[in-house]
């Protein structure tokens, strides 16, 4: 039988984005199912809030089917797709690499996001996001006021001064003009930016990958 991680990650994909963005989705922290055996009842109460055509007596004990009999119209939606332009700049999985570039919209190659209300995608470069973001995969993004709100914790693709980078953002509480930068991999060491040098800010709400 499958294990509870294993089948949150089958939810993932038929939900066509990773199992990052899955649980921030529904306010769960980025690595909640890697740290858990059991779903308890908050949990089985925000997939039936978000995700009704997910069967929760599946995803808690792996008992019949994933999706619910009676979510046939839910699945003839989620094959909606939505056009974004595909910039040909790779969001680095690691540190800033000295990466400018300046590219218009209209240069860019037109590709089909699965979710709406997303501004680009973004390929994806290095392991250090590995294995909620591979390299290879692409990300859909939508550009963000920071000065408005800022999810904590949460995935973005950071356009810096130099390069972009996609990192979980965290606050730095010794200083207010800095960010922290964190990688899934725990490989990958921590690294502070100066707000100053982020030229914009883009939250990742999907990422493609392609096996």
């Amino acid at each position: 039988m499958s294990t509870l991680l294993e089948r949150a990650k089958l939810v993932a994909k038929y939900k066509r984005m990773s199992l990052a963005q899955l649980q921030e989705n529904i306010g769960l922290s980025v690595g909640h199912f890697y740290n858990i055996k059991y779903l308890s009842r908050k949990v089985i109460r925000l997939f039936e809030e978000n995700y009704p055509e997910i069967n929760t007596e599946w995803l808690a004990t792996g008992k019949g089917e994933m999706l619910n009999t009676n979510s046939t119209t839910i699945l003839a939606t989620e094959t909606k797709t939505y056009k974004v332009p595909l910039l040909p700049i790779a969001a680095q999985g690691g540190t800033p690499d000295n990466f400018e570039c300046q590219i218009s919209k209209h240069d860019c190659e037109m590709i089909m996001s699965p979710v709406e209300n997303v501004d680009l995608a973004i390929p994806v470069t290095g392991d250090s996001m590995s294995p909620e973001y591979p390299s290879g995969s692409k990300v859909m993004v939508q550009k963000i006021n920071e000065k408005a709100f800022i999810e904590w914790g949460c995935t973005y693709v950071l356009d810096t001064v130099n390069g972009a980078i996609i990192k979980n953002v965290y606050q730095y509480k010794d200083d207010e003009s800095k960010i922290i930068c964190r990688s899934v991999n725990p490989n990958f060491a921590d690294f502070i930016v100066d707000i100053s040098d982020i030229r914009g800010w883009y939250r990742v709400r999907c990422c493609i990958t392609i096996k």
